[in-house]
């Protein structure tokens, strides 16, 4: 009887010592290596965390985009846009010495569409305003009608045809109260400015909307001074108080995955290749990305988010994303299993502007996405 206990304590060690060695083999990783663990979860999976008031997320042809650069020619392509909220504000939409819809003059003054000469693009909009004299949009005609106690930032191209501090705010008309005032200093006549890049003052940025329907964006409000005359041009308002992603949602185990692998403890690499969307030059109030953001979480069991990392990357310091781009974060990332091996584990997701300063960096933009790839590595090196 006691041989008899013996043994089974015995073959007990045994298999825990197999298992164990099992799981510290390197062998045990093999399976998964080179092994693209999203190839199963196409781009028409994915969904965005945003109505399509905010963004556009749609596919686009192979032949409209290209595929020279692709590893996988026959994938997908979707576009991934962050939509601008404010009307025609390219102002391409507007003929040549027009009014453009929505914006009024109260006390008189000029506010024309001309063609820009000098360092604007397209069309852009004249104003000649007096000291007294101001231009002004009310906000109600946003594409969302300026959700009340909703954060918004403005983004704008800006040039001015003499040295001044130009007069920009924000004002709730039914209290005559000022939001935001902003006043970017122009230093050098017939310049283009991007605004508030360009300028150290407190930009016009992160605005809350207190009354949707008298919040109004001004142009020169002064009572004294002299005359402001300018152009503006793409005019950017983009809804800042949440970020704008296209996520995917991995779970522990899911048998559509390739070899049916789970989502393990270890370094991944998430990648996905990127291009120019080389239809914004002709699709009025659409503009390139600056800038697109990778993230990678790890997904606790009880929902909460665990280790991370997400980097931007500029489409400055990528030839512009002209031709189709691969870009990757790699991060280690500890993954609980759940009771439940259905639940996410892993979240990913693409922004198409730069999150890393906040409603400092983001922006309105397009941008093309196309062969997302999750890889795993246990020593972390791919």
């Amino acid at each position: 009887m006691k041989h008899t206990k013996l043994y089974k304590i015995i073959i007990a060690i045994l298999i825990s010592t197999t298992v164990i060695a099992s799981c510290i083999n390197p062998d045990y990783f093999t399976v998964y290596s080179g092994k693209n663990l999203v190839a199963h979860k196409l781009l028409s999976d994915w969904s965005t965390n945003q109505s399509t008031v905010y963004m556009n997320y749609a596919p686009v042809s192979a032949a409209v985009a290209g595929t020279t650069g692709l590893p996988d020619s026959s994938a997908l392509i979707y576009r991934l846009e962050n939509k601008n909220l404010m009307p025609n504000g390219d102002f391409e939409a507007t003929a040549i010495d027009a009014v453009p819809a929505g914006w009024t003059a109260p006390m008189g003054g000029t506010h024309q569409v001309k063609n820009t000469v000098h360092h604007l693009s397209g069309k852009a909009l004249l104003f000649n305003q007096a000291a007294t004299e101001y231009l002004s949009f009310n906000l109600n005609s946003l594409s969302d009608t300026a959700l009340i106690n909703c954060s918004y930032v403005f983004r704008f191209r800006l040039e001015g045809n003499s040295s001044q501090a130009f007069d920009f705010e924000i004002e709730d008309t039914s209290t005559s109260g000022n939001i935001i005032k902003y006043y970017p200093n122009i230093t050098a006549i017939g310049q283009g400015y991007s605004v508030p890049d360009d300028f150290n003052e407190v930009p016009l940025t992160d605005f809350l909307i207190h009354s949707g329907d008298s919040e109004v964006f001004r142009i020169n409000f002064k009572t004294s001074g002299t005359p402001q005359i300018g152009y503006i041009d793409d005019l950017r308002i983009i809804k800042s108080d949440q970020a704008q992603h296209l996520i995917a949602e991995l779970p522990y185990a899911d048998p559509g995955r390739v070899d049916s692998l789970q989502l393990i403890s270890g370094t991944y690499r998430f990648s996905i290749y990127v291009k120019a969307d080389p239809e914004t030059a002709s699709t009025n109030n659409s503009f390139n990305s600056n800038a697109v953001t990778l993230k990678i979480e790890a997904i606790d069991p009880d929902g909460s988010g665990g280790s991370s990392k997400y980097q931007s990357f500029s489409a400055a310091d990528n030839s512009s994303f002209s031709d189709w781009t691969k870009i990757y974060i790699d991060t280690p990332l500890q993954i609980n299993i759940p009771a439940d091996t259905s639940s996410t584990v892993i979240r990913l997701s693409v922004s198409p502007c730069d999150t890393s300063g906040g409603s400092m960096s983001i922006d309105a933009g397009s941008i093309l996405i196309s062969n997302p790839q999750l890889l795993f590595s246990e020593s972390g090196t791919f």
